[in-house]
């Protein structure tokens, strides 16, 4: 009995010891499904996250800096480039001596006022006691100032290099050139005018170099793995002069203060190419810190970041109606003889027209409608033009549209499209109801230089490519707006008109001038203000042709006309340019 037993017991545990092998068994075969599985995932699905992930551990990629392509004007003379400036780092953990480094600090480091270095002492005093593995001390030091600093084998010191761009004309020609800035991705990117307008052509590209690294972050294989080099931007070259630039911006400051003015704009072409000479708008900016608080020390005026020679479109007044003129001759309509009549004011559509000085002076041939600066006149010349010929014409002139210059910011100007009732015909035709850029107003007028044909304005002389190659922007082709014959009596009465005008006593001796004022009324909350307007006057020497130019006062306090404001400052402008160009008197 007792043996059975034992046999019995002896068969249970030996059954149960197959049972827990089967169960390792199984257990095994589980656990290497599970290697299975993973190591294909890992090898198979996984080979690519992995890899990536190993040269990420393996592999580092350095940017190659590229150079932002320099602006020049017309000659040669830079005016925005990139140089090369370093910030200054601190690792405040491991710096003892504090006060010896800011001694060094303040030797090495060259200010522009006593202030300035007060406040980078304060600065860098504070940041050194912050108990923080990486402080930037100051930016854009030069060179020569990072090497100063160098040679004292500073412990916990070190140099970023980074790229800035430098204007060496200081606010010279702001509003053409815009200026840089960082986008979200620190890129430097072009912001407005000639920067912001080529930000593709000035920008080039940028490089990299990939490398492979060891476990202590050392470079394997200096020369790298794998190369893109850089690609430095385009130059552009101007047909702004940088003489005339100056003298342009020097006289539109001394106009906007003189008159009590808002803001100035003057823009100057050679309107036989439609190159522009000099484009300058008061205030302006400076393209180091463009959004300051104040643009000078008096805090008279707060920078103007807009060029309002092409981003501000306005109702320009008189100035359009020699285009009224020149359209209604052009059609056969009238001649420089053709007679009308202001007796009083005129109504159109249920709504009276008046005369800026509700003066009337009975018979008026074209000369003397310019002369006068007569809307009584000038509007029945528009109905006699009718809807259809004066849109057009207008049109032709470059109203309603882009001139297409190479400058961000540019705005459109307004014609309307929908019909014109006859009080919108003969308000437009003596520029109400119709608004115009200042460049649009000198281009429509260069028609009249260019023996009747229309020229898009130029401001690119030429590109020279980072290879060296140069490439120059052609001049645009043209389109005859008016006929020669028509031209030639436009004029004969613009001499005429101005030899006469209110502003006679500003007029160049020896000089004869084919121009015109404007006194464009401001319209604002639903009505024209009595009391406020933008003044201008546009015009060209007649003989010569050597220079066009409009002059714009905004809201000119000390009078509200053209010919007390406007037209003085372009006769200043004019007796410089005829000094520089060397023009003979004619007569």
């Amino acid at each position: 009995m007792h043996s059975q037993k034992t046999i019995r017991e002896y068969n249970k545990k030996t059954s149960q010891d197959f049972k827990l092998l089967d169960y390792l068994k199984y257990f095994f075969i589980f656990i290497f499904f599970i290697i299975t599985v993973r190591l294909f995932w890992i090898q198979v699905l996984g080979y690519q996250h992995f890899k990536n992930l190993a040269l990420s551990q393996q592999e580092k990629t350095e940017k190659i800096l590229s150079k932002r392509g320099s602006i020049l004007s017309r000659g040669g003379f830079v005016l925005a480039s990139d140089i090369i400036t370093y910030k200054l780092i601190a690792n405040p953990k491991i710096i003892t001596d504090k006060s010896r480094y800011l001694e060094i600090f303040l030797r090495g480091i060259s200010f522009n006022s006593p202030l300035e270095q007060e406040n980078f002492k304060e600065k860098a005093s504070r940041l050194l006691d912050e108990q923080n593995f990486y402080q930037i001390l100051r930016k854009n030091l030069s060179y020569d100032e990072k090497t100063k600093i160098e040679k004292e084998k500073l412990i916990g010191i070190s140099f970023e290099k980074e790229v800035k761009r430098y204007y060496p004309e200081g606010f010279l020609a702001s509003h053409v050139l815009g200026f840089v800035g960082k986008s979200e991705t620190e890129e430097s990117v072009g912001y407005y005018g000639i920067e912001g307008k080529n930000n593709f052509l000035l920008k080039g590209r940028e490089g990299r170099k990939e490398y492979e690294r060891g476990a202590l972050d050392q470079k394997i294989l200096y020369q790298g793995i794998n190369t893109l080099d850089a690609i430095d931007g385009d130059s552009l070259i101007l047909t702004i002069d940088r003489t005339i630039q100056y003298l342009a911006e020097t006289k539109i400051k001394e106009g906007v203060e003189k008159y009590g003015a808002k803001s100035g704009q003057v823009i100057i072409m050679d309107p036989k190419n439609g190159d522009i000479l000099a484009m300058a708008s008061y205030p302006n900016f400076n393209p180091y810190d463009p959004f300051s608080e104040f643009l000078d020390d008096e805090k008279k005026f707060k920078p103007e970041v807009l060029n309002k020679n092409i981003s501000d479109s306005f109702e320009p007044g008189s100035v359009i109606k020699p285009m009224t003129i020149a359209t209604a001759i052009d059609l056969g309509l009238i001649n420089d003889k053709s007679i009308f009549y202001d007796n009083g004011p005129i109504s159109y559509s249920g709504k009276n027209i008046d005369n800026w000085d509700h003066k009337h002076l009975g018979a008026l041939d074209p000369t003397l409608i310019l002369q006068k600066s007569n809307n009584v006149a000038t509007a029945q010349v528009g109905i006699l033009i009718g809807e259809e010929n004066l849109r057009k014409y207008f049109q032709n002139f470059g109203f309603g549209k882009k001139t297409g210059i190479d400058m961000e910011g540019e705005e459109n100007g307004i014609l309307r499209s929908t019909k014109w009732e006859d009080i919108d015909i003969a308000n437009i035709s003596f520029g109400q109801g119709v608004s115009a850029t200042p460049l649009q107003v000198l281009t429509s007028f260069n028609v009249f230089a260019n023996d009747g044909k229309f020229l898009r304005p130029r401001i690119i002389l030429e590109i020279k490519k980072s290879n060296g190659e140069r490439v120059e922007y052609p001049v645009s082709e043209t389109n005859q707006i008016i006929s020669n014959s028509t031209n030639q009596m436009m004029n004969q009465i613009l001499v005429n008109s101005t030899k006469y005008n209110e502003g006679k006593y500003f007029l160049l001796k020896n000089y004869d001038i084919s121009g015109k004022t404007g006194t464009g009324q401001i319209f604002r909350e639903g009505k024209y203000l009595e009391d406020k307007t933008n003044a201008s006057f546009v015009g060209f020497l007649t003989r010569s042709k050597k220079f066009s130019m409009f002059v714009r006062l905004e809201e000119p306090s000390s009078s509200t006309y053209a010919s007390e404001t406007a037209m003085p400052v372009w006769m200043s402008i004019a007796t410089e340019l005829i000094n520089i160009f060397n023009l003979p008197p004619d007569y």
